[in-house]
């Protein structure tokens, strides 16, 4: 298989952590698209990257969401002629051996056009990597940072849900690629260190729990475009949405016991499932 692979981080007010995120995997690809939906200007960091001959910078000029600045980093790629894209969040860094495993399994693999991602096993310092989890095995959806991304099939499902703006974009393309007949890969022995939130432990009743701790606006379209999804496709992936439900349920339930912002975030958890309801999309203007 002749693999062209460029990469794409989308940038949202990155600090200083960024430039050694994006180190860990610029010279691994053949370009890198970085698309800028930062509402404030980082002139340092963004000068350090534009004199790299690997590097398109976009500058969106304000923040139109994940899933724009995506189809715009998959419309280039395409264009310049690559058929794989790693997309990356700027919280994400991979680590040495991910890519090339990734690639050793596209290169073994026979079925690599029915494949529309190719993801890594995510980790950081609460959910490391587990030995026992090597085994290749199909998945129904994949975050977005550290993927494969199949163009053509990229071609075939249709870009990310622009109005979905953010959260939950990674999810919805995942089911409509299903819907498209392909398969998403989980290649367990690739590892991306992936931040989520900003995560902390608690005990409570002597168990151990772990909270995300996102913002509020972030609540609200987590959970907006949570129950849009289940909307649109509740009657072919019943499973898929039983559980996600129960993981709403759970991650409110942390959020009322052990997070900061109660009245807060549960106020903009409301006003997302309202939305949902009303299937009103695009970005909330706060």
């Amino acid at each position: 298989m002749n693999l062209r692979i460029a990469a794409v981080v989308v940038l949202f007010n990155p600090d200083k952590h960024v430039s050694e995120n994006i180190y860990s995997y610029i010279d691994n690809v053949e370009q890198l698209y970085i698309v800028d939906n930062s509402e404030h200007y980082n002139s340092s960091l963004v000068d350090e990257f534009k004199v790299n001959s690997k590097v398109q910078y976009i500058d969106n000029g304000g923040n139109l969401g994940i899933a724009r600045a995506l189809n715009i980093g998959c419309a280039k790629a395409f264009q310049d002629g690559y058929n794989w894209l790693l997309t990356m969040d700027q919280d994400s860094k991979i680590t040495g051996s991910m890519l090339p495993r990734m690639i050793e399994f596209l290169n073994v693999t026979r079925c690599g056009e029915a494949i529309s991602i190719v993801s890594p096993y995510h980790a950081n310092s609460y959910f490391p990597k587990t030995e026992s989890k090597d085994i290749d095995n199909e998945i129904i959806v994949a975050m977005t940072s550290g993927n494969l991304l199949n163009l053509s099939a990229y071609n075939n499902i249709g870009p990310f849900k622009d109005d979905f703006f953010i959260d939950y974009v990674d999810n919805e393309y995942c089911l409509r690629s299903k819907l498209k007949g392909y398969k998403i890969i989980q290649v367990n022995n690739a590892v991306l260190e992936h931040n989520l939130g900003e995560i902390t432990q608690h005990v409570l009743f002597g168990k151990v729990f772990y909270t995300t701790n996102h913002s509020a606006l972030r609540l609200y379209y987590r959970t907006r475009n949570r129950f849009s999804l289940h909307y649109m496709y509740k009657d072919i992936f019943n499973t898929f949405i039983r559980i996600d439900k129960m993981n709403f349920l759970k991650e409110f339930m942390r959020i009322i016991l052990l997070e900061d912002e109660k009245i807060k975030k549960t106020y903009y958890i409301l006003l997302g499932y309202i939305h949902a309801k009303q299937k009103k999309l695009g970005k909330l203007n706060v």
